[in-house]
């Protein structure tokens, strides 16, 4: 079974770690904005591992493409009624503006990750996000 059919939600993707889901949750007042973005960070570094399936991306191969899904912070359009739209894929190769927890071994995988969780997504990325 493919990765993508076995992840459709935060909870899908610590099953497949042996994570429980209820401890990641334990920060704090979680409507502290600061709080809510290490919370929603958090789970895209879990889903993150869980749909690259034990890949490490290899920083000392310019030939590895690394992709991560790329945002248009200041677009007017708002892409799937959040304020942020999806862009484009960004990949690198002798530099990086990419955090190596948050690539995918794939340009699908993090086509996937940006469709299955936007909220999240805005969640980590946008301060102060209305509801």
């Amino acid at each position: 079974m493919k990765i993508t059919e076995q992840i459709k939600t935060f909870e899908d993707a610590c099953k497949v770690l042996g994570l429980d889901p209820a401890q990641v949750d334990q920060f704090p007042n979680t409507q502290n904005d600061l709080l809510k973005g290490i919370l929603a960070f958090t789970k895209l570094l879990i889903i993150a591992e869980a749909l690259n399936e034990g890949y490490q991306p290899d920083w000392n191969n310019s030939n590895e493409y690394k992709y991560q899904p790329w945002f248009d912070m200041r677009s007017k359009k708002v892409g799937s009624g959040l304020g942020l739209s999806f862009h484009a894929f960004g990949y690198d190769s002798s530099f990086s503006i990419v955090g190596s927890r948050l690539v995918y071994r794939s340009s699908e995988l993090a086509q996937y990750a940006w469709d299955q969780f936007p909220e999240i997504y805005a969640d980590a990325f946008v301060k102060n996000r209305a509801q």
